[in-house]
């Protein structure tokens, strides 16, 4: 959930269910204005998250005040793309949709983990994620939720600019 209208920070949260709130598990910031440079902290560990590239782009995750890369998102088209983790590991966000998109994480043996889709609110942006099978007990969990947030509030903010020109 976009923290405010002007505000660049997204708060990543548990479904509501009957009888308890939502619990803020995430947080997910973008310190600058100009730059597609995200920092985003988990219980587990922090991260940052930048864009390189221009057609064919990628994100590189790093832990926050190091050098070394965790993992890389290689973007292929229509912000679908590979997940290569460090040691070997890969996983895939395909996209489904064109008016409103839904992102599916999935494992190289074609697992479901997650779905994530950009639900569009009144001065603020949602983004929806549904776990699925083994999620939760993947140790490589708080990166690609990251990612998965990521790329929907990039994909979010180059539509609203294609739509402003």
């Amino acid at each position: 959930v976009q923290k405010g209208f002007w505000k660049r920070i997204y708060e990543l949260r548990s479904p509501e269910s009957v009888g308890s709130p939502a619990e803020v598990f995430a947080i997910l910031r973008f310190p600058s204005l100009f730059r597609e440079r995200a920092e985003v902290e988990f219980a587990e560990g922090r991260w940052t998250l930048e864009r390189s590239g221009i057609l064919k782009w990628k994100v590189a995750v790093r832990e926050m005040g190091s050098d070394s890369v965790q993992a890389t998102f290689q973007v292929q088209r229509r912000g679908e793309g590979t997940v290569r983790f460090h040691d070997t590991r890969r996983f895939f966000w395909k996209r489904s949709g064109f008016w409103s998109p839904r992102w599916f994480l999935r494992t190289e043996a074609g697992e479901d983990l997650a779905s994530v889709k950009r639900v569009l609110g009144f001065l603020r942006d949602r983004v929806r994620i549904d776990l699925m099978g083994s999620a939760v007990s993947r140790p490589e969990l708080p990166i690609l939720l990251a990612l998965g947030s990521y790329i929907v509030i990039l994909d979010a903010r180059r539509s609203a600019a294609g739509a402003a020109h």
